[in-house]
């Protein structure tokens, strides 16, 4: 079926229905999986976040916004 509603109906209902893209599903994400993987596996072996923001050649932040928010997450394999 075809719904018209507003933006936010419409975003909402990506969410609801899975076809939301965010992380490294984003058009425009920088990062792959095998890197979001890496990231999480350096911190685990307790690398400092400057270090790893530093291997990435990126920001301390930007690094901090992948551990950090849900957007992002290690694959479970």
């Amino acid at each position: 079926n075809l719904l018209y509603g507003t933006h936010a109906e419409n975003e909402a209902d990506k969410k609801v229905h899975g076809t939301h893209k965010t992380g490294v599903d984003h058009h425009q994400s920088r990062w792959t999986q095998a890197d979001i993987d890496k990231i999480f596996s350096m911190r685990k072996d307790r690398v400092r976040v400057i270090d790893v923001a530093s291997h990435f050649g990126c920001t301390l932040s930007t690094i901090e916004n992948v551990l950090y928010s849900r957007k992002y997450a290690p694959s479970n394999g």
